[in-house]
């Protein structure tokens, strides 16, 4: 039996989002991968899994920050109304499983109610 949680050192999201522009009612979609670190120690089955939901926190909320900038700046732009996420992935440098990464993200870190200022869902 593997791990129940991701190994690998950087946690890595792509987001699917739809770009809305002033006048346009087509939507265009694109998407964008950030990457923060993500180390996780592993001293056994317990303490790894500990160990992996604190430093995927910590790593979501760098990649958080980045997508507010990257989203910020985008907005910016003329003619851009608003970016709005339509999904996000989640991957590992050793994980590349997309399903358990953000099914572990989605049960383990992004359902803490009140733990951060990011949506549930991100």
């Amino acid at each position: 039996m593997g791990n129940e949680f991701p190994s690998g050192n950087k946690l890595s999201c792509e987001i699917f989002f739809r770009v809305e522009k002033v006048g346009d009612f087509n939507l265009e979609e694109k998407s964008v991968v950030f990457s923060a670190p993500y180390l996780v120690i592993v001293l056994g089955a317990t303490s790894g899994f500990l160990a992996a939901i604190g430093s995927a926190k910590n790593a979501r909320q760098i990649i958080w920050n980045q997508w507010q900038e990257y989203r910020n700046n985008e907005e910016d732009k003329p003619k851009i109304e608003r970016l709005m996420v339509v999904e996000t992935e989640y991957f590992t440098n050793l994980n590349l499983d997309r399903t358990f990464v953000t099914r572990f993200m989605r049960n383990h870190v992004c359902s803490i109610p009140g733990d951060s200022n990011i949506p549930s869902n991100f």
